[in-house]
């Protein structure tokens, strides 16, 4: 490894320690005891009916308008309990002149079904761009009613995201539960320092591409206690991705948690400095992911797993640098995203599959630095076993089961 396990990650760890001194600290300022604690606005009070059917979306934004432009100290935009607010596609936008806003979900929000979506944005259905210190909580629901999408849409990028940040500072979400997204059901870009915590995310294992939280070109992320079952990537990190610790997630039915995918159409990719630890992960496709398409460039290092456990995942360990959806239909290519300095540590538990590590490495660059300690997996099946399979990759291997035997030598 270029770097000793301490250093990364007590980096990692001093960085989250200041960004969750400075929460704290927000905590008690500007969610508990600023000038703006007595500054509450109500989206029943600007209009909004919660029944379900009418479109309560020019009452929330007048409700936004309200507390963005208030120049208070966090001021709390309200949805109460025991209602359901339809909502179109909807963007809440900065900057504010009030600091700290508290977005409070109790009740429930809805999107639309998917016939009153025609001449509407069908990127996104709400979004908030360019806020800083938002947090958004509560024990509400957001259904973002994706099951007609998912039958009746094909092309994933034809299908809305839930809920999109883009270009938000210190941003905190908390404790809601999140259902049925027609595509993502979080997505995050152009943002730093991010916390996302105690999050429910479900959708059926059959519902198609629908990531739990997609994040890129962001940096200084905490998740961590969260469940996410869906039918893509629990988690998905993409390009300039930095600074990343993802802790007590458990993922499952979905397509595990991935680095990538990464270097579509030639593009550079950067992702750096990511850390996964003490996650499990239930019946996904994949486990540990790293995903990179032919023809890329740039890098993804200094990743490292720790303390996974696994039960019945088809691949637990996958290095895939040559990610193809359409199988057949990827052009062979020389260039490559570089995979390095990734560790892998104390794995264990069972694989569906034969092949419990895949280490599927571009045969024109490779992958080098890879570290795996401490690994025990087993298979499922009973009377089965597990094996390991290689393509150009370079690695140190210690007290693994199934054993690393297909290494390229340096």
């Amino acid at each position: 490894m270029s770097k000793p396990e301490s250093s990364p990650l007590q980096k990692i760890c001093t960085t989250f320690l200041v960004l969750s001194m400075a929460y704290c600290g927000s905590g008690l300022q500007n969610y508990g005891t600023g000038p703006g604690l007595n500054y509450v606005v109500n989206v029943m009070k600007m209009g909004a009916v919660g029944d379900g059917r009418k479109d309560d979306s020019q009452a929330f934004l007048r409700a936004w308008t309200a507390v963005c432009g208030a120049n208070k100290t966090a001021p709390l935009l309200l949805i109460p309990a025991g209602r359901t607010f339809l909502l179109k596609p909807v963007k809440f936008q900065g900057p504010c002149t009030s600091s700290a806003i508290n977005f409070k979900i109790l009740g429930n929000i809805m999107a639309p079904d998917m016939r009153a979506w025609k001449g509407n944005d069908r990127q996104n259905w709400l979004v908030f761009e360019n806020i800083s210190w938002l947090k958004i909580d509560g024990n509400g629901q957001i259904d973002g009613r994706g099951a007609s999408w998912w039958q009746q849409e094909s092309e994933p990028e034809k299908r809305p995201t839930a809920l999109k940040f883009s270009r938000c500072t210190d941003l905190r979400l908390d404790q809601l539960k999140h259902i049925n997204s027609p595509r993502n059901h979080i997505s995050v870009t152009g943002c730093r320092n991010v916390v996302i915590s105690h999050l429910n995310i479900t959708a059926p294992g059959s519902s198609p591409n629908t990531d739990g939280i997609d994040i890129g070109r962001t940096r200084n992320v905490y998740i961590h206690d969260c469940n996410i079952e869906t039918g893509d990537d629990c988690i998905a990190i993409g390009t300039e991705s930095f600074n990343f610790s993802i802790s007590h997630v458990t993922c499952g039915p979905g397509h595990g948690i991935s680095i990538g995918s990464l270097g579509a159409n030639g593009a550079t990719a950067r992702v750096k400095n990511i850390n996964v630890s003490d996650c499990s992960f239930k019946g996904s496709t994949n486990g540990a992911r790293i995903k990179t398409w032919q023809g890329g460039s740039g890098f993804a290092k200094e990743i490292y797993f720790q303390r996974i456990h696994l039960d019945a995942v088809a691949n637990p360990i996958i290095i895939d640098q040559y990610y193809c959806p359409v199988t057949g239909n990827c052009p062979n290519q020389t260039s490559a995203v570089k995979v390095s300095d990734v560790f892998y540590n104390n794995f264990e538990g069972t694989s569906s599959s034969e092949k419990a590590i895949i280490l599927n490495c571009s045969q024109s660059i490779g992958c080098d630095n890879l570290r795996l300690t401490d690994i025990s997996i087993k298979s499922s099946v009973h009377g089965a076993g597990c094996q390991s399979s290689c393509l150009s990759a370079q690695a140190i291997v210690s007290n693994s089961v199934p054993a690393v035997k297909c290494l390229k030598r340096k």
